[in-house]
């Protein structure tokens, strides 16, 4: 996976996911798949956000193998984090 592009205007996004972490001896087993499906789920009462209502912060490359897959396209929504 290469890098990951930004938009140079705002592209809106309803949930940011900052970061998600399974353990090692754990993936491969759908838990992050899961957790996301869980945030998109509760977001909102009543209401289910869909994959490209998600944003993801700055990516490690198996963060955006994540998003990618999850999102069914490489064209997933990121954003940068300023601490």
């Amino acid at each position: 996976m290469g890098a990951v592009f930004l938009e140079k205007e705002a592209v809106t996004a309803l949930c940011g996911i900052r970061v998600i972490w399974v353990a090692p001896a754990m993936r491969k087993k759908r838990i992050a798949s899961q957790l996301l499906d869980a945030a998109r789920i509760s977001f909102c009462k009543g209401f289910a956000l869909k994959t490209s209502q998600l944003a993801f912060s700055d990516p490690t490359s198996s963060g955006k193998a994540l998003a990618s897959r999850y999102c069914g396209t490489a064209a997933f929504l990121a954003y940068k984090t300023f601490i």
